[in-house]
């Protein structure tokens, strides 16, 4: 359980006890509930839904643990005072959990109502941000807020938790990066960066980092691709040099001219495109061999975890009821790597070992071009979720979890607040939950980067002195 130790005493369940316990019979009584990973800045987001719900003359309950504390009767009195500060704190202040209970949003309606809840503000991502539209449906007040590293949520153009996480993996990207500086000999990190389905976590802090090249698996999709190509920038063309000489198409490399035409032809299918992780160790090797020129002797490569997505499966075993796959064989990578299949018959993308599959293909890479390098794995994944809020998410908190209430209070559902563009001081934005993109398993479709954006030319700019210096180019530039 993840509480305030000054907050241990406070608990209660509401199954046992009664509402008017909590304030003499104050107007109505909100919820407020967090769900799936922590993120940094949720706690401003419930201090001030609380603060706007009592400043209008209702009372606050936070639901302990995410959806645990719904349906168990789990939850803490929130009264402003209690809430003082905790924006100044790293997790989540009421505790969360992984536990999704998008099939029980009837359940989770009984059980509010029974406790006399008159509405939910709801903190949460993509998953756990469909169980409670899902909630919404059944008639049940719900407005989200969203909240994920990654910046995935769709609908918004920010989510809460973002910068924070940006600004803690650069500085951790600086450091390494002035260890391979430092040391002698030649040497080079792998970043790996947790996201399946969105890399803007992984290209941000890579770009504030000065990383050498970021490979994310946005850039290995169609849509992808044909971004890119509409999108007039400079050094486009050697971008997608590399993005053709690390896809296979139909299990083979083509050529930058003749994969561009057939892009263009559209006689390429997503299910044709599987990204080719030697080719990726070799590009490496090679960015390293150009720098050598220069007398830089490192380099720092963040790799987005998602970019398994794009590997070669070949289904292993299957169930014998439906005839789906049970498991996967991984092809193509340094070892073959078997991983069991998810409900809906796909590989389990997280379970492979994508980090250290790369480093070991990069350091056989570099031995072929006769310079041994040390050749290091970095996983930063652990701790970004939970960081204190930095005054971007402190901000976007406070104002996102002051017009969720607000909007409850009103009358509003089935809604999630949001940004109307990347910048944490845009305008709130509104949108209805059934407008929302959904994936094929029902779920909120996450939001990937955006290839054609003024973000990602600008990090193509800075990144391609890295990885193509020439010889007339400034050391400066390339480091």
């Amino acid at each position: 359980m993840a509480l305030q130790t000054n907050w241990l005493g406070m608990q209660m369940n509401l199954n046992r006890i009664s509402l008017r316990q909590i304030s003499a019979a104050r107007g109505s009584t909100f919820g407020i509930v967090a769900c799936g990973r922590p993120a940094s800045g949720v706690n401003a987001a419930i201090s001030s839904a609380v603060t706007t719900i009592y400043q209008s003359g209702h009372n606050a309950v936070g639901f302990v643990d995410g959806m645990n504390g719904i349906m168990n009767g789990d939850a803490i009195a929130l009264p402003p005072h209690l809430v003082s500060g905790i924006e100044e704190k790293g997790g989540v202040a009421i505790g969360t959990s992984g536990l999704n209970l998008q099939n029980k949003a009837g359940s989770m309606k009984e059980k509010l109502e029974k406790y006399g809840i008159s509405g939910l503000i709801a903190i949460c991502g993509t998953e756990t941000g469909t169980a409670m539209a899902k909630l919404a449906e059944t008639g049940f007040p719900v407005i989200t807020v969203p909240k994920s590293m990654y910046n995935n949520v769709p609908g918004t153009g920010m989510s809460i938790g973002f910068w924070t996480a940006v600004n803690a993996a650069a500085t951790h990207l600086r450091a390494i990066k002035e260890n391979a500086r430092s040391v002698n000999g030649t040497s080079l990190y792998i970043a790996e960066f947790e996201g399946l389905y969105s890399s803007a976590l992984t290209l941000f802090a890579g770009n504030s980092a000065g990383a050498t090249a970021v490979f994310i698996p946005e850039e290995y999709t169609l849509e992808g691709i044909r971004q890119i190509v509409s999108h007039s920038f400079p050094n486009r063309e050697r971008l997608l040099a590399r993005i053709a000489q690390t896809l296979t198409v139909r299990g083979e490399i083509l050529n930058t001219a003749n994969f561009l035409r057939m892009i263009e032809d559209d006689k390429i299918a997503e299910d044709d495109l599987i990204m080719d992780l030697p080719s990726v160790a070799a590009t490496i090797a090679k960015i390293m061999s150009a720098r050598k020129g220069l007398r830089i002797s490192y380099g720092l490569f963040p790799v987005s975890q998602g970019i398994a997505r794009k590997f070669m499966f070949d289904p292993y075993t299957f169930r014998k009821d439906d005839r789906k796959p049970d498991s996967f064989q991984t092809l193509g990578l340094d070892r073959s790597y078997f991983v069991k299949a998810d409900k809906y018959g796909k590989p389990r993308f997280a379970d492979i070992d994508t980090g250290t599959s790369l480093l070991n293909l990069t350091r056989d890479a570099m031995n072929g071009l006769n310079m041994p390098a040390r050749v290091s794995l970095v996983s930063l994944n652990a701790g970004l979720d939970a960081m204190p809020a930095d005054g971007n998410d402190n901000f976007l908190g406070h104002k996102l979890g002051g017009k969720a209430a607000e909007l409850l209070i009103s009358g509003h559902s089935g809604e999630m607040v949001g940004t109307e563009s990347g910048s944490v001081e845009s305008p709130v934005s509104v949108i209805a939950h059934s407008s929302m993109p959904t994936d094929y398993r029902g779920f909120f479709l996450p939001k990937p980067v955006a290839l054609d954006s003024d973000a990602y030319e600008q990090f193509i700019a800075k990144q391609i002195w890295k990885s193509n210096p020439a010889v007339d180019v400034s050391p400066c530039l390339a480091e």
